[in-house]
């Protein structure tokens, strides 16, 4: 049974999520989110015992290091100890056929907070340039029979007749890896996808995910293309009084609210950006750093920001990452610089998505969700033209599932947007240069969506 609390951020879902697994002490739960803040809230906020897998030094009879324990190896003994987690979706989505045996041996209520990737390329889960696969490796291996791949494009590794020595064999291990594991995929006979086992949400006893406009995430055609069925319910109540689940509306009423709360900036001076799609970045921006697109995107950012007087600490904005420093306007790159003791401190997760060297970014990912960092951000510019990735999207197409582009494009917009001051109920500033984007967020606050 999957039930999707299908509500805007802010509405009080994870707070029902607290209150329901306290209720229900007799439960095991799995509750599963993308920061790990948030895992020590739900510690905090949860009457029964939640432990979060760690990474662990092993130690043998002297005290010496013996070895190390994943996260995962964690995971799945916690699993196997019956034990309530509550974990990151890095670590649930490195389940492997180990992680499924020990769910289907238990009854675990999963709880999902926000929809967790379930495809993606498989050079993005591989932290490290010597394992990428290119298309060269690609042929490499299907000329040499090490893969195979079925019709519904699902890669098994076979190994092929004899070992193949040389630098192409060292980038082979990945490949190897997540096709032993069931969750690869070869589109076009080219790009390798990575898919998140659909077997790990069939062995759950039920699941609820937490999420808003789930058909604009690529777990929707997902779920409908491996037969997982669900129901999407609201939530309603008050932090004084509590939350509880109600049937499904559209949020009409509260779009009208948050309507009034939004002041879209036009800039009147260039009528046509270009594309901004992914594609339009690289091409115009990032392999020309110093284009005239690029100089009149980071002219109509310092333009936003003087008309509105926005100050560096006010502003979030938004473009693909490997264009960011192309287009940053000087004096709003930084927020301020990092104090000694969060220099020290910060996190790897807090040097990559918002700590830029020694300082605080204005640029913000435009795929950051579920998090309350920018919650005092009021000025906002949102850079690009959003679609799925065109491999994804041509693998559910083959295999009849569907997803809308611009419904994938509307609900990535308002995740970013609603990280920002309105969740708190305050008023902001919008600048939406792509015209699809501008019409479809238009008409979604107007209730044509």
């Amino acid at each position: 049974m999957i039930n999707v609390v299908d509500a805007p951020c802010g509405a009080g879902k994870t707070e029902w999520a607290i209150s329901y697994m306290n209720a229900h002490p007799q439960e095991a739960f799995i509750f599963v989110t993308p920061f790990l803040s948030e895992v020590e809230r739900i510690k905090q906020s949860t009457t029964a015992a939640f432990y979060d897998p760690q990474h662990y030094q092993r130690t043998d009879l002297l005290g010496g290091v013996a070895g190390s324990k994943t996260k995962l190896e964690d995971f799945n003994d916690l699993l196997a100890e019956g034990r309530n987690i509550v974990t990151t979706h890095t670590t649930f989505t490195n389940a492997t056929p180990d992680t499924i045996a020990i769910l289907q041996d238990n009854s675990y209520h999963l709880i999902l907070d926000e929809a967790v990737d379930v495809l993606l390329p498989l050079n993005d889960i591989i932290d490290s340039a010597n394992y990428r696969v290119n298309k060269k490796n690609v042929k490499l291996m299907l000329d040499n029979n090490i893969i195979a791949v079925d019709e519904d494009c699902r890669v098994r590794w076979t190994g092929g007749p004899q070992p193949i020595d040389g630098e192409e064999r060292h980038s082979f291990c990945e490949v190897q890896r997540h096709a032993e594991n069931g969750n690869l995929l070869l589109i076009d006979g080219r790009f390798f996808i990575w898919e998140f086992s659909p077997e790990v949400f069939s062995a759950m006893e039920s699941i609820t995910i937490l999420t808003y406009q789930l058909e604009g995430s690529f777990l929707c055609p997902y779920l409908q293309l491996h037969g997982l069925n669900y129901t999407k319910s609201s939530v309603c109540g008050t932090y004084e009084k509590g939350f509880e689940l109600a049937p499904y509306m559209v949020d009409l009423n509260q779009r009208k609210e948050w309507r009034r709360l939004i002041t879209l900036y036009q800039d009147k001076k260039i009528a046509d950006f270009g594309s901004l799609s992914a594609t339009w970045y690289k091409n115009c921006v990032k392999d020309h750093p110093k284009s005239q697109e690029a100089s009149e995107l980071r002219r109509a950012l310092r333009r936003f920001f003087i008309a509105v007087q926005a100050k560096p600490y006010d502003i979030m904005w938004s473009c693909p990452k490997d264009s960011r420093n192309s287009i940053a306007p000087g004096g709003y790159k930084l927020i301020r610089e990092l104090t000694d003791e969060e220099k020290r401190g910060r996190s790897q997760v807090q040097q990559d998505e918002y700590a830029d060297n020694n300082g605080l970014r204005c640029w913000v990912a435009s795929n950051a969700r579920a998090t309350n960092s920018y919650s005092d951000r009021h000025v906002l510019a949102y850079m690009l033209n959003l679609n799925p990735n065109p491999e994804v999207s041509k693998y559910f197409g083959k295999q009849g599932a569907s997803l809308s582009r611009d419904t994938f494009a509307l609900a990535g917009l308002i995740q970013w947007v609603w990280r920002s001051a309105i969740r708190k109920g305050e008023p902001i500033t919008l600048f939406l240069p792509s015209p699809r984007m501008y019409k479809l967020f238009t008409e979604w606050l107007d209730g044509k969506r």
